[in-house]
């Protein structure tokens, strides 16, 4: 998670984390607080299950061989992405997604299809939601 900035957000990605067995979230250090009041009340004590880490990402991917996802418009539609278990997933700012710099050490580029183009994006909680069902079912197909 990179610059996340709402507790409710944080929280509720928290909890959905522990619905679909994720036992660990990486938080870019300048993110909200997983302490914060409305963070633990949103994850509705799913806090207590999840490992939440924070950390410099550079430091993060520097000469290591993680298998990198991003989740961005841009990218190769779910659907088709031949998700692994063993892979990082990035999810970027409510705002303004991810950053340049971050983005150039990612290696795969994911997206949730769109059905609509009159809407732009979708709520980073839900953002989540879908990817790590698509995650999941994959994963457990094999």
């Amino acid at each position: 998670m990179e610059e996340i900035n709402d507790p409710g957000n944080l929280g509720t990605i928290i909890r959905l984390c522990d619905w679909f067995g994720i036992k660990n979230i990486i938080c870019s250090n300048n993110s909200v607080d997983c302490y914060n009041n409305k963070v633990v009340q949103a994850s509705m004590g799913s806090i207590c299950r999840v490992n939440i880490s924070y950390m410099d990402f550079e430091n993060l991917l520097i000469n290591k061989n993680y298998n990198t996802i991003a989740a961005d418009l841009s990218g190769e539609n779910i659907k088709d992405f031949p998700f692994l278990s063993n892979q990082i997933i990035f999810f970027g700012n409510e705002s303004n997604g991810f950053s340049e710099k971050l983005l150039s050490k990612i290696q795969k580029k994911v997206t949730i299809p769109r059905y609509n183009d009159n809407i732009d994006s979708l709520n980073l909680a839900n953002s989540v939601a879908i990817v790590l069902s698509e995650l999941k079912n994959q994963v457990t197909e094999r």
